[in-house]
């Protein structure tokens, strides 16, 4: 005979746990899909894809990538991949846009129980009270909160993917610029300082 048959109490506390477990692996999963559609439209729009640095073991891949490209003289392209692994606002955009789906998430779970139990003895007679309260309000407002949340989410998400593209366009431009500058140097002076 199994074991969560013969106690029932115990099926509720499995159900309950894996329902805790599931929405605690939400926002994680949310924001993940949401850095992906960042990364998709950088690519499309740039040829380069961003990484979002997480732990030690991204810091360090994304550090090995950086030594490789600066080994060699960068083309505009590698200037752009370059700046993308290299940029702590860009990181702290990343950051933002899993703030931002961590509170989505919790927008739409809703509001915990509260519970209090309090011991009473009067006239060598004990009782025990036990109440249980719902903020009914915060239910009722889910809808909206939610919705807020969504349209925060999303404005997070844009400006995260604003920010790749504007600081691909920035580089893109500061290196033809400079490739610009340095044969100008070389026609007036007869070589390129160095």
């Amino acid at each position: 005979m199994p074991i969560l048959k013969s106690y029932p109490r115990w099926r509720g506390f499995g159900v309950a746990g894996a329902v805790v477990l599931l929405l605690g692996g939400c926002a994680g999963a949310i924001g993940e899909r949401a850095f992906t559609e960042v990364a998709a439209t950088a690519k499309e729009r740039t040829g380069q894809t961003p990484r979002w640095i997480k732990s030690d073991a991204d810091a360090q891949d994304v550090r090995a990538t950086l030594d490789a490209l600066l080994a060699s003289p960068l083309g505009p392209d590698d200037a752009v991949h370059v700046a993308l692994l290299n940029n702590r606002r860009l990181q702290a955009a990343f950051a933002e846009l899993g703030i931002a789906a961590a509170e989505m998430a919790q927008a739409y779970r809703p509001p915990n129980p509260g519970f209090s139990f309090q011991r009473l003895s009067r006239n060598n007679a004990l009782a025990i009270e036990r109440v249980v309260t719902l903020d009914v309000l915060a239910l009722v407002t889910l809808p909206l909160v939610a919705g807020i949340e969504d349209r925060r989410f999303e404005r997070a998400k844009l400006r995260a993917a604003n920010h790749v593209l504007a600081i691909a366009a920035q580089t893109r431009q500061a290196w033809y610029s400079a490739v610009a500058a340095k044969q100008t140097a070389t026609l007036a002076y007869g070589s390129a300082p160095k």
